[in-house]
């Protein structure tokens, strides 16, 4: 019976570990896993529902859902919270941010932060555009909850926060609160954020991340994952200001704007095509817009964009093998940080240049076209 003992006991000891830790991470490795399937959209579509507009009964639905994903995955509350939801008022209207925390166990370990807006415009200005959302933003909202099934399986040597981001679509105001509303020390031990805003329709796959020739954007260059850096010569946007920012840029039309407003590095993932012969952003050069419209659902997304799930799979994958990479964080601190866009989000100085650009062009003017002006 002695010997029945020591073998139970034994057993148990060996046993314990396997329950008791997470497995610990093997750095540098990549893959390329279906992370997410047509399962998946399914079930988002179906819990989450198709009218997430901002400040509707949906998106306060859909943010229940994303609260239930959290808790699945054993994350913990943001900061003092006895919730994951974080109810905030734009005007008189309400929405919600959804946020979780994967706690690392280093001793003052440093902050990941991992974001993505759930809410759509099925509802938008007054009108009705029966757009699902499958692609803005479904698509970014089942990316997020990918990784965050991956990552939260694995012990890292820093925290993630995930953020789930209500009333994108009327003016940013979910990252906008809850950037604005990090401390002094927040921001300097946040190492770097990520946005995922749109992805798997349109022709290619893009990361932005600054527009500095030498920076942190560097760690996503040559992916095997054909996500590509978004060109230069068309970061441009012909609106003349969006957002309070009077340098319109493509790159800042998403929740990745307040991050670099203040100065914290952020990489934001999106689909589309910038590779065309003419000016700004579009979707496809041969397929009809998706976001924001009617066709922004499932069944037409699949029938017109055969690579959607497999491209939203790739930037998960980039994403899960960038953070594990065993000297993420020491790369991303030691990058130059040349985000500051103030001089060009200077509504003072842009409005300067326009002046002196407009009476440049007036004094070439030929004298008779100036008398007529006159």
């Amino acid at each position: 019976m002695k010997k029945y003992l020591i073998f139970i006991l034994a057993l148990v000891l060996i046993s314990f570990p396997i329950f008791e830790t997470k497995p610990q991470i093997t750095f540098a490795q990549t893959s390329n896993q279906e992370l997410i399937t047509l399962d998946n959209v399914e079930t988002f579509i179906s819990r989450a529902g198709n009218n997430r507009s901002a400040y509707s009964s949906g998106e306060k639905t859909a943010s229940a859902y994303l609260a239930q994903k959290m808790q699945e995955n054993n994350l913990s509350y943001y900061k003092s919270s006895t919730s994951y939801i974080y109810e905030f008022s734009v005007g008189i209207n309400k929405s919600q941010n959804v946020i979780g925390v994967q706690k690392s166990a280093k001793d003052n370990a440093k902050t990941v932060i991992l974001g993505a807006h759930y809410d759509n415009v099925y509802n938008f200005n007054g009108e009705t555009t029966y757009s699902n959302g499958v692609f803005d933003n479904g698509s970014g909202v089942l990316c997020l909850l990918a990784i965050m099934k991956e990552l939260t399986k694995l012990q890292l040597p820093y925290n993630i926060i995930y953020v789930f981001y209500g009333a994108e679509e009327t003016g940013l105001h979910g990252s906008k609160n809850f950037v604005f509303n990090l401390s002094a020390l927040e921001i300097k031990n946040t190492i770097m954020a990520f946005n995922f805003d749109s992805i798997g329709v349109g022709d290619y796959t893009y990361y932005y991340s600054g527009d500095s020739a030498n920076s942190y954007k560097e760690i996503f260059a040559n992916n095997n994952y054909n996500i590509k850096e978004m060109p230069q010569n068309k970061r441009i946007n012909l609106l003349t200001n969006f957002e309070g920012y009077a340098y319109t840029h493509i790159g800042l039309m998403s929740d990745n704007t307040a991050y670099l407003k203040k100065n914290i590095k952020c990489t934001t993932f999106f689909s589309g095509n910038l590779s065309h012969s003419g000016t700004g952003y579009i979707e496809s050069e041969n397929k009809n817009n998706i976001s924001h419209t009617k066709n922004d659902n499932l069944l037409y997304i699949t029938e017109n964009y055969p690579n959607f799930l497999s491209s939203i799979n790739n930037v998960a994958n980039l994403t899960i093998s960038t953070l594990i990479l065993e000297d993420f964080e020491e790369r991303i601190e030691k990058s130059n940080n040349e985000i500051n866009l103030f001089f060009l989000n200077n509504k003072v100085v842009i409005g300067s240049i326009f002046l002196v650009g407009i009476l440049i062009l007036f004094a070439l003017k030929p004298k008779s076209l100036r008398q007529k002006l006159n």
